[in-house]
């Protein structure tokens, strides 16, 4: 079972993606996004609303879907 994760900056549930060995999380409420470095987590940036972390979602998983 996978603990959920909330957002340091509006505490809103984040969305886990993989990428490139990489475990993202986003904030489908505010756009801030984190990055997993050990045990702990990093902001790695900040996408401009929800249209864009939607549009991040889907082209993150278009490249996951075109490496299977």
């Amino acid at each position: 079972m996978r603990t959920i994760l909330y957002c340091a900056n509006c505490s809103g549930a984040l969305m886990h993606r993989n990428v490139e060995n990489k475990n993202l999380f986003l904030c489908p409420m505010c756009g801030h996004v984190y990055e997993q470095t050990g045990s702990g987590y990093r902001h790695v940036a900040t996408l401009s609303g929800g249209a864009a972390v939607k549009e991040t979602i889907n082209f993150i998983d278009a490249i996951k879907k075109d490496e299977d």
